[in-house]
């Protein structure tokens, strides 16, 4: 397993605990989830939303040039910042920029900000309710996924643990990325 860094230095999805007892379906039939992703909004709407994103938020996204120009990947990250945790949007506009809006690229989210009808519009971006199915046939397909395994632990955990990373014992990232043969880029 091949292991690199990527720092983004702003303050969502869960782990992937266990993994399904049932057969995968055919690499060509598309899953319903996968299907909401659209290039072509992301292509309209990346020219304003990283200018507006880079002014509020100002991120700095280090690394990226550390993961592999295609091919499935499994991006790990920790999470920081409570209910308003932009770190997902800031690197995701930013693979983006650097890898072209074609490159299949998912970021699971939790249950949760999956239901928030005021996000339904990050699915379009990617976004995928966190199941070990959905990152799997991702992965499969030869997308890049991000996961936070600290997931709702991490995004809430006190101030004074900030500089931590805790993913709260769910280790389902390791053994997804063992079962698919994708490197890990932490």
């Amino acid at each position: 397993m091949q292991l690199a860094a990527i720092d983004v230095a702003v303050s969502g999805a869960d782990s992937i605990d266990s993994a399904p007892s049932a057969a995968r379906p055919p690499s060509d039939v598309l899953p319903a989830a996968l299907q909401e992703r659209s290039p072509d909004y992301i292509r309209r709407s990346l020219g304003f939303a990283w200018p507006l994103i880079a002014a509020w938020f100002r991120p700095q996204i280090r690394g990226l040039a550390r993961i592999p120009p295609d091919g499935p990947i499994l991006l790990v990250g920790n999470h920081s910042g409570g209910n308003v945790a932009p770190d997902t949007l800031a690197l995701t506009l930013g693979f983006y920029r650097r890898f072209g809006v074609e490159r299949p690229f998912f970021q699971l989210a939790h249950h949760l900000v999956m239901k928030a009808p005021w996000l339904s519009l990050l699915r379009k971006y990617g976004m995928l309710e966190a199941s070990w199915e959905n990152a799997r046939a991702a992965l499969d397909r030869g997308a890049a996924v991000l996961i936070y395994p600290g997931g709702d632990w991490e995004a809430h955990r006190p101030s004074w643990h900030g500089d931590r990373v805790e993913f709260a014992g769910r280790e389902g990232f390791v053994r997804l990325a063992l079962a698919t043969g994708v490197p890990i880029v932490p």
